[in-house]
């Protein structure tokens, strides 16, 4: 009794300073390692690439794939919203809304009219995609050109100091990185549907919002605190403004440069699950961080014919178990971190890493992607949708071993997950956690409040 009442006491003194030392919670730390990128590896990753840019998907003028949606009843719905939102056009930037945060502490006011303008354009452009008839290409291409001349991508909350709704330094956030992203890939689908003009206009914006600000920080050698993070921000943000460079730039080196930067600092994002393959942040920011960390993979590995494989490590191959191992039975999982009741490891993701890993018999699920974060979700909706990992020195021991159907335990994370014998008559599991509580997205799930 009095050792456990010992763990709980030292257990509160942890969280508390945890608490007053947010580097400790976030893990982040400056890189030392200066300059941040090789010339030389740029110059040989642009080797890597092919002479045009290319998206996620596949273009409108790929018929037999659009055709074979065109009566489901995702897309029949999708063309009713977009006729709808044809007729009542794009919905205004309010700048009221925009500022209201600041003056009320609530975020959804100014969040929401923000993702409605972007979800508006993205549900115009896999319409066209869809129907294939240019009616919806002058509505596009207006809305194109207001979200051009909206300074602010962010989303208010990240631009409390409003250099991005005043245009004066412009900071690209999580918001600003996957905007741009599907910004980029719907000019990828839609072709040469889209005029020369706009295109250029395109280029241009975000050259100034995404791409010339993140190369600031690079060259100035002034990091934003998501390049070395050890959570969902650093997998996110270089996933958007890495899937944008390649689906937009025209010169292959400067798409090389966003590409060295991914392989520079994609692994502090990595850094946040353990090595042991547990995910601190529970299972909702592994289904949002860890899809991110899987788009960015893919996007490098189709661009570089797999030359360049984030994932081949064994670390990669005892994370992508996780959507299995982290349930208690089927479709139950313990609520440690920032998750709601409920939630469970998303489908895709389980599906993506056991086709790249080869552990189960290859299988493309169709799903038409989510408006809220596009970029996000397009893998899931072209074919191709995981490049098979390149199997190095340790990968083959981790694929090896047989998960415990009784219990999976994360010894390095001081996790257990133990379950009921298959078969018998227990309906009981049990998750058990110890450790700390300095951790990403905690919710005191140890110790006592």
């Amino acid at each position: 009794m009095r050792k456990t009442l010992l763990l709980l006491v030292s257990t509160y003194y942890i969280s508390l300073y945890a608490l007053t030392n947010p580097t400790l919670l976030s893990g982040n730390a400056p890189d030392p390692q200066k300059p941040y990128l090789s010339e030389n590896r740029i110059e040989q990753i642009a080797g890597m690439l092919p002479d045009t840019p290319q998206g996620i998907g596949v273009t409108y003028k790929d018929r037999k794939f659009w055709k074979q949606f065109q009566k489901n009843d995702q897309a029949l719905s999708l063309i009713k919203e977009a006729e709808k939102s044809l007729k009542e056009g794009m919905p205004p930037f309010v700048d009221s809304l925009y500022l209201d945060l600041l003056s009320s502490g609530v975020r959804l006011p100014g969040e929401n009219m923000m993702n409605a303008r972007y979800q508006y354009l993205w549900r115009l452009c896999l319409a066209e995609c869809l129907e294939n008839k240019k009616r919806f290409i002058p509505a596009i291409e207006t809305g194109i050109r207001e979200l051009c001349c909206q300074k602010p991508w962010s989303i208010p909350a990240h631009d409390r100091n409003l250099n991005n709704y005043n245009g004066t330094n412009y900071y690209v956030d999580l918001v600003v990185a996957t905007a741009a992203n599907s910004l980029a890939q719907c000019l990828y689908i839609l072709d040469d549907k889209i005029s020369a003009d706009t295109r250029k206009l395109v280029l241009e914006t975000m050259r100034e919002k995404a791409f010339n600000p993140v190369k600031h920080c690079i060259e100035e050698q002034d990091l934003w605190y998501w390049f070395t993070v050890r959570n969902n921000w650093n997998s996110v943000c270089l996933a958007g403004i890495t899937g944008a460079a390649l689906a937009l730039l025209p010169d292959k080196n400067e798409r090389a440069f966003f590409v060295a930067v991914a392989e520079r600092f994609h692994t502090y994002g990595m850094e946040g699950y353990g090595d042991d393959g547990y995910c601190s942040e529970g299972v909702g920011y592994y289904n949002y961080g860890f899809r991110a960390f899987i788009l960015l993979r893919e996007e490098i590995c189709r661009a570089t014919r797999g030359e360049i494989d984030l994932f081949a490590t064994p670390k990669f191959a005892r994370i992508a178990q996780y959507g299995r191992n982290i349930q208690i039975t089927p479709n139950v999982c313990p609520t440690y971190s920032d998750c709601r009741i409920g939630l469970l490891p998303d489908s895709t993701i389980v599906n993506y890493c056991d086709n790249a890993l080869g552990t189960e018999t290859y299988k493309e699920y169709y799903k038409f992607p989510k408006l809220d974060n596009l970029s996000l979700y397009l893998i899931e909706f072209f074919p191709n949708q995981a490049w098979p990992v390149k199997k190095v020195a340790g990968m083959e021991e981790v694929l090896s071993q047989t998960t415990d159907r009784l219990r999976t335990y994360y010894e390095l994370s001081e996790v257990l997950i133990s379950r009921p014998l298959p078969g018998s008559d227990c309906k009981l599991g049990i998750p058990l956690k110890a450790g700390h509580n300095a951790e990403n997205h905690n919710h005191n799930d140890i110790g006592f409040m």
